[in-house]
């Protein structure tokens, strides 16, 4: 300072008002960025405004695990009527677990059977399903068939023969049909206490083709070479195609699907109908 008491010899910064002018108050840059060291006790102290906004953020969090759990369960919806379209597209292995899950939601109770025999079992507390599921490139030929009676008669033979002369094989299928429910008995005189036992024949057929080049859409060309011998031999056939006509019209309905049982029990031949696939897939 001189002598008259001036200010001029005083370093002043020159950029601290045009900081403050263009809102560059580092204190308020550290409240923005939460540098500050406030005492923890401070944490509890909010405005008015402050505790509506984090009223609302917290209602939107809600908002947002509410959302995403509906899409979740969504999706698993989505994931979990796959089997649906194994119906019309899969063989082997997948076909035949597509198939298991459409009779269950018939109401059947369902499992494999003997190994390399029976591709499944069913039971609905009246009647035996042993049937033959597979998918095929083209139609379903009479090995199919053939097949299918070989094992459905296997299935009654087991429930015939007393405990003590059954097979391995007949064996197995007793303890299968039993898992099932179904009141197999021992006694010599089992004819009298049989559970009818049928064989069915679903076989995915032209799996590889669109839906509409099928032979819905071309009747020249059958599902099954042999329909005829199929009903002579009292088995009921039909496509994965129908059948997955059949258990998105039952759904939850449990009449349509006690009508679809029906069918099983007392149908011969091959299928007719079910195949308006339309109305239910969107392409």
């Amino acid at each position: 300072m001189s002598d008259n008491g001036s200010l001029a010899n005083v370093d002043v910064d020159e950029t601290v008002p045009h900081q403050l002018a263009n809102g560059h108050d580092d204190s308020r840059q550290r409240a923005e960025s939460g540098d500050n060291d406030f005492p923890a006790w401070t944490e509890v102290l909010k405005t008015k405004k402050e505790s509506e906004v984090d009223q609302r953020i917290h209602d939107l969090e809600a908002e947002m695990a509410r959302i995403r759990r509906q899409i979740d369960s969504l999706k698993s919806d989505v994931e979990d009527s796959s089997w649906l379209k194994a119906l019309v597209c899969a063989e082997g292995a997948a076909f035949r677990s597509a198939v298991a899950t459409a009779l269950k939601t018939l109401g059947y109770k369902v499992t494999p059977g003997p190994r390399g025999h029976a591709d499944l079992i069913a039971w609905d507390g009246n009647v035996v399903l042993v049937l033959r599921a597979d998918g095929t490139k083209s139609n379903a030929k009479n090995r199919d068939m053939v097949q299918c009676m070989t094992w459905s008669g296997e299935a009654t033979v087991a429930q015939l023969t007393p405990d003590d002369e059954r097979s391995d094989l007949l064996r197995d299928y007793v303890s299968i049909m039993r898992q099932l429910g179904v009141p197999v008995t021992d006694a010599a005189d089992a004819d009298d206490q049989m559970v009818r036992c049928r064989g069915v024949l679903i076989v995915n057929t032209f799996r590889e083709s669109p839906l509409d080049e099928r032979p819905i859409a071309r009747p020249e060309i059958p599902d099954f070479t042999s329909p005829q011998l199929i009903a002579d031999h009292a088995l009921f056939a039909l496509t994965g195609l129908q059948l997955m006509c059949m258990a998105l019209e039952a759904g939850d309905n449990e009449r349509a699907a006690r009508d679809v049982r029906a069918r099983f029990a007392s149908q011969s031949g091959v299928l007719e109908g079910y195949t308006d696939w339309q109305d239910a897939i969107h392409r």
